[in-house]
């Protein structure tokens, strides 16, 4: 994002140099970063963009948990709450005397944002430029700790008991992090519906932080393994969150893999795979990756393997099914999903 570079080339802020330790929370991929690859520590829990980062040469991690930085950069997300707490986080990482340079799109709610780290902090100065916001101020030489109300953002960003979703964990980043969405429950009720049939090797793609594995694992009997695989790590932290509330004997056959399952095989073979494929790619419709998950899935069934997805019935999948699958079917869903089953032969 090179809006966030815009106090440095144009504001007159000091570049950092090849000494200084630079922090980079929701990093993603530029050749505008190469000049400071030796001094940056790029953050970044989703695994495509993780791994994009990582093919460049850049030092990155999935979380950032100590440290202090001269200088740290915060991309804001589509999602208000993971990105207050990664402003509140920003904060505590800044070295004092440090800059924070934090910017979005309009579309991230960028504004808004600024306004609020604006009243929490003094001295910011804040531009807007090409459809977005930048936002920059140093720490204070003599403060410690964190200002509020960003107490209250690191609170409400983190890992935590959602009601909503009968005591289970999540956490705001995740997609759908305080509901289950229809399709999700509709494929919930089939699997119910079906649980005698699902055994052996199974897997959960696109698990996000969890409600289909643990649904398998409530009210099917005959697992024998159990993957849950996601892209997004703070899923991974809220599916692994989760599965702690679980017997021995369903953590046992249980485990969650951080994996982009668009862009890489599944770690087994299985003998039933369920989905509810990711289809945007911010805000726009990318049904180019529901197909390459499904590619993915095909692939790592067994002979006679099955594969259960659950998809908006307006989303094109049929021509893509054909080509990957030996036979599938429409089996149930509503008005505004449907349920499909596919078979390897």
């Amino acid at each position: 994002m090179t809006l966030l570079l815009h106090p440095f080339l144009a504001e007159g802020e000091a570049l950092p140099t090849e000494e200084d330790q630079i922090f980079f929370l929701r990093a993603t991929p530029d050749p505008v970063w190469e000049a400071w690859r030796r001094a940056l520590v790029c953050e970044q829990s989703f695994k495509p963009t993780h791994d994009a980062l990582v093919r460049q040469g850049f030092k990155t991690t999935p979380r950032i948990v100590e440290g202090t930085a001269r200088v740290v950069l915060c991309a804001f997300t589509k999602h208000r709450g993971e990105t207050l707490a990664n402003l509140a986080r920003a904060w505590t990482l800044l070295a004092p005397g440090g800059l924070l340079v934090c910017a979005g799109s309009n579309d991230t709610g960028a504004a808004s944002l600024i306004r609020a780290l604006g009243k929490a902090v003094e001295g910011g100065i804040s531009a807007s430029k090409h459809h977005g916001r930048v936002f920059w101020v140093r720490r204070p030489p003599e403060e410690r700790g964190l200002v509020e109300p960003m107490t209250g953002w690191l609170a409400a960003g983190a890992l935590q008991p959602v009601a909503a979703l009968d005591g289970r964990f999540s956490r705001p980043g995740v997609y759908g992090w305080d509901k289950v969405d229809q399709g999700s429950r509709l494929l919930a009720e089939y699997l119910a519906a079906h649980r005698e049939q699902i055994r052996g090797h199974v897997a959960d793609v696109g698990a996000g932080w969890g409600y289909l594995g643990l649904q398998l694992l409530e009210v099917c009997p005959h697992l024998d393994a159990l993957d849950l695989i996601e892209a997004e790590g703070l899923a991974v932290e809220a599916a692994r969150a989760n599965l702690g509330e679980l017997t021995q004997r369903q953590q046992a056959l249980t485990r969650v893999v951080w994996q982009d399952a668009a862009a890489e095989p599944l770690p087994r073979r299985y003998d039933w795979i369920v989905c509810n494929p990711p289809f945007h790619q911010g805000k726009a419709t990318d049904l180019g990756l529901g197909k390459a998950i499904v590619s993915t899935a095909a692939a790592a069934l067994h002979r006679g393997g099955r594969f259960l997805m659950v998809a908006n019935r307006h989303l094109s999948y049929e021509a893509h099914l054909d080509a990957c699958f030996s036979s599938w079917r429409d089996v149930g869903g509503d008005a505004s999903f449907k349920l499909i089953e596919a078979t390897v032969s």
